[in-house]
């Protein structure tokens, strides 16, 4: 049972380290979109004197298309480099609370198996009633055997 679960939390593991590795490629490819961007922005920006450029456009003309946002909406800060010790403290941490759930979910199922042994075992009220009047009955036809 025990390798069963490490097994999938290894499996877990791997899966965030892919997923991990895949948005640390794409941020590096939004870093490089950005560095040729800036690239490109100065090199049309070096030719410009006095509010008009070579070309004879105004600088404000040329510029709109440069401020073009093309990369995420939001900040996202550069992520720091994740040690190896890092890694294993972050995984432990994960596993501590997975344990912790499926220990939590184990003790809730084994109270819910008590309740319903409970329930299933305690008589109802119509049951008792059921029992009284089959006694009753079986009594009454013993009391007629009797005189009989």
């Amino acid at each position: 049972m025990q390798k069963k679960e490490n097994q999938k939390y290894q499996e877990s593991i791997k899966e965030l380290e892919a997923t991990l590795a895949k948005n640390e490629a794409d941020e590096q490819l939004d870093l490089d979109k950005i560095a040729e961007e800036q690239d490109t922005v100065s090199k049309k920006t070096k030719g410009t004197m006095h509010g008009t450029t070579v070309q004879g456009r105004s600088s404000t003309e040329s510029f709109l298309p440069m401020c073009q946002q093309t990369g995420p909406l939001f900040y996202e800060p550069v992520r720091k480099q994740e040690t190896e010790e890092d890694k294993v403290t972050r995984y432990e941490r994960v596993i501590d609370t997975l344990r912790k759930q499926m220990e939590n979910e184990r003790r809730l199922l084994k109270q819910a198996r008590i309740q319903l042994n409970r329930d299933m075992s305690s008589k109802t009220e119509l049951e008792i009633l059921l029992k009284q009047a089959v006694d009753k009955v079986i009594s009454e036809r013993k009391a007629h055997k009797k005189q009989a």
